[in-house]
């Protein structure tokens, strides 16, 4: 069963890999509309992981971050692949595989978690930021 913490921890480690593969991408995306559709992206993330790390202080917990393995991998791989194809439409379909990545994750541990609460609220708002962020990318495919 998935605890409160659990979810929110996951919640937590799903922005901060969002916030991760944009600034990955940042520099090879130049000026326009699909830099703008990073910055709002990363801005949700940012404010979505504010909101969990909130909630944890409030039971005493401490956020836990990805992992440095976890980190180190998502950037090598993301920096090698938009160096290799720096296009617009290339960045897009990353973006929208990393979101696509968060949220078979989430939905994994919402799915055995049994509570109605702030926390499954968040949850359910990342989802939808995480669709929300894929239908934005698609345009640029």
């Amino acid at each position: 069963m998935t605890t409160q913490s659990d979810l929110l921890t996951q919640i937590y480690q799903n922005t901060r890999m969002g916030v991760t593969g944009i600034e990955n991408v940042q520099e090879y995306a130049g000026t326009g509309a699909f830099a703008d559709a990073l910055m709002k992206q990363k801005k949700e993330y940012e404010s979505i992981a504010d909101q969990a790390v909130q909630m944890m202080h409030k039971s005493g917990q401490t956020p836990k971050d990805i992992s440095m393995m976890s980190r180190l991998t998502s950037d090598l791989t993301a920096s090698f692949q938009a160096a290799r194809d720096p296009s617009v439409s290339h960045m897009a379909e990353m973006m929208i595989q990393g979101s696509t990545m968060g949220i078979t994750r989430l939905t994994k541990h919402l799915n055995d978690y049994g509570a109605h609460d702030p926390a499954k609220s968040l949850a359910d708002k990342l989802l939808h930021t995480e669709q929300s962020n894929i239908d934005q990318m698609r345009k640029f495919l």
